[in-house]
């Protein structure tokens, strides 16, 4: 391993029926502070040792299942992924990038692990609209949330309420055939012809809806199965409001990370050998033999240490069929003029000058009321300059795409069983690659580990 400048021991004392068991905690640091490191030991046994490669959503999940196993994490970075890439503000508060929005219904895996977890959530009132890309709006909505059920209202107007009506109709072709099986082997293009849906409402609203979600452009969004997005829409526009993490996904970072035996941070792995008998890893110049390996990074990124064999080519061929995506989130400052500031708006969806994409903004003073910001702020998900006026983060993030093609090599890696090497992550999700993608992957897992 690389050299340790501190090393943290914990002896954890866990109780089962009638019988205490105990272990010694090691927790491997280059410099940075992980206080609130601690083993949580599950009912099975602890003979097998894995290691996890990766410590986004996917790669902490597959750790607080697999807990009953001894579980050693191995990241590149000094910081843990999921919650890495926020802002931490002068009072300690961070501001997470990207906003994480959920929904009962689209992440039912990542709620019931918040409960269990105990992290808390809080219901998300929110209003949005919908401009081109000379500012000018053509479609605005109000939300807020009665006894647990979101009412949705659009601004009383002629133009406004045909939109409302072709996203409707939208909406309900899309509960009618999320099911149909045989909507995974079409596009959504193909999708939105073969229904006639309004070309007016799909540019307007649709587009610039689920692109931002996605984070693609139109055409990229247009090659993705459409059942898969289908899905989404009929169950993130329903009736039940979106939440978000009460302190941000922080709380979730920090509930996860306790259930490691051993986190080891600024540890890029160059190459993983799998064998019959064990896997062995090769870290900072050393290399260390596990029994199995969760390889929990981004898709296109294990073709550069995972060694070509028998064992591994099958899973290569199809990883290397998952395309990705890289887009940059900015933390911006805005004068009290801005018109979303005006008009006291959430969400703000506005088209590219090109007409091929679009940029969403999130006005943090009202989403994130906790953060108490004294200056207007904005979060804006693909900004369409360069530079921003007030800019003052900017981060790039990468996300997988999908098309009918890579659904396909998805469902495969989804089915494999290999005794020695598995695979978690956002992208084996049924859905669109989100965070329920990643839990759920972990969660599969550990049903058969």
């Amino acid at each position: 391993m690389a050299p340790l400048k501190e090393v943290m021991w914990r002896c954890v004392v866990c109780y089962w029926g009638e019988k205490f068991t105990y272990s010694i905690v090691e927790v491997y640091y280059d410099g940075i502070d992980l206080q609130g490191i601690s083993l949580s030991m599950g009912k099975g046994s602890r003979n097998k040792n894995v290691a996890i490669i990766g410590s986004g959503i996917a790669g902490l999940a597959a750790g607080h299942y697999l807990r009953h196993l001894n579980c050693e994490m191995y990241e590149a970075k000094p910081f843990l992924s999921l919650a890495g890439h926020g802002m931490e503000l002068n009072d300690g508060k961070m501001i997470d990038i990207p906003l994480r929005v959920i929904h009962p219904e689209y992440y039912p895996r990542l709620f019931s692990l918040c409960r269990e977890l105990g992290v808390k959530l809080r219901k998300l009132e929110h209003s949005g609209s919908f401009t081109l890309s000379n500012r000018e709006e053509y479609f605005e909505y109000f939300s807020f949330s009665f006894f647990n059920k979101r009412i949705n209202f659009v601004k009383p107007s002629w133009n406004y309420l045909k939109l409302g009506v072709g996203f409707l109709r939208f909406y309900r072709l899309s509960k009618k055939y999320m099911n149909n099986e045989s909507y995974e082997k079409i596009s959504f293009e193909e999708f939105l012809k073969r229904h006639k849906i309004s070309k007016i409402t799909t540019k307007l609203i649709i587009l610039p809806l689920l692109s931002s979600i996605c984070t693609c452009n139109y055409e990229e969004l247009k090659k993705f199965p459409a059942r898969v997005l289908l899905e989404m829409i009929s169950r993130i526009a329903g009736p039940f409001p979106m939440e978000r993490f009460l302190s941000g996904t922080k709380d979730v970072e920090s509930a996860l990370k306790g259930s490691l035996d051993k986190i080891y941070l600024d540890s890029k792995v160059q190459k993983i050998e799998v064998h019959d008998e064990y896997v062995e890893i090769h870290v900072n110049g050393q290399s260390k033999k596990y029994d199995h390996v969760v390889i929990a990074t981004e898709a296109h990124l294990v073709k550069d240490f995972l060694v070509d064999n028998l064992h591994t080519n099958s899973f290569l061929s199809e990883l290397n069929k998952i395309p990705y995506k890289t887009t940059d989130t900015i933390i911006h400052f805005v004068d009290n003029n801005c018109e979303q500031v005006l008009q006291e708006k959430s969400l703000h969806y506005q088209e590219h000058l090109s007409g091929k994409e679009a940029k969403a903004s999130m006005w943090l003073n009202k989403v994130e009321p906790r953060l108490h910001l004294k200056e207007n702020t904005m979060q804006t998900w693909n900004p369409e300059l360069q530079e921003v006026n007030g800019e003052i983060k900017r981060t790039s993030l990468n996300r997988a795409l999908m098309t009918v093609e890579s659904y396909q090599a998805v469902k495969k890696l989804r089915d494999h069983k290999h005794q020695r090497i598995s695979f978690v992550g956002s992208y084996l999700a049924k859905g669109v690659p989100l965070l329920e993608g990643g839990v759920e992957s972990a969660f599969l897992l550990s049903k058969r580990l």
